[in-house]
């Protein structure tokens, strides 16, 4: 649920909702259709922006794939689910909701495989970048502060001793 409808529910409890608050969570949900057209703009270009990313990632580091059992594979799949949450949390307007669901997470496995942070900022800033060129600006604009973050929290480790890319 949408963090800012939640608080306004729970300081509500025992109560009606005033009409500023009533007023917040139809703003939200006048704003859905809006979400779901965003959504579906980043469905239909997933797959073209993952395989770009992907190669512009294999041009940049050509020896990663020597570090990593199904380097490539992997590499799409997570940056699949990190754009499908991404999503949810443009859906739900709750930046928290990726960070929370799969950033933290991703992040721990990132640096625990010896990635170095600037190998997972150059991958994500990529996936952006594709996505800036693939969507309508109307669209982008919905989903880039989203993507950012991914590159913000998914980067900020500390640099391997033994870098694997």
């Amino acid at each position: 649920m949408n963090m800012k409808l939640a608080t306004i529910a729970a300081q509500a409890e025992g109560r009606y909702l005033s009409r500023d608050e009533q007023q917040q969570m139809l703003d939200y949900a006048q704003s859905l259709p809006e979400r779901f057209r965003i959504a579906s703009q980043v469905e239909q270009k997933e797959d073209a922006v993952l395989r770009a990313t992907i190669e512009d990632i294999r041009r940049k580091y050509p020896n990663f794939a020597k570090y990593h059992d199904q380097a490539w594979t992997k590499c799409y799949r997570d940056m699949q689910l990190v754009v499908r949450y991404d999503v949810h949390a443009m859906i739900l307007d709750d930046p928290k909701y990726v960070e929370d669901n799969i950033l933290y997470w991703l992040r721990s496995i990132l640096a625990g495989s010896h990635f170095t942070p600037g190998f997972v900022r150059d991958a994500y800033t990529f996936l952006r970048e594709n996505f800036r060129r693939e969507l309508p600006s109307d669209a982008y604009e919905g989903i880039e502060p989203y993507l950012t973050h991914n590159i913000e929290i998914l980067s900020d480790f500390a640099e391997p001793a033994t870098p694997a890319v």
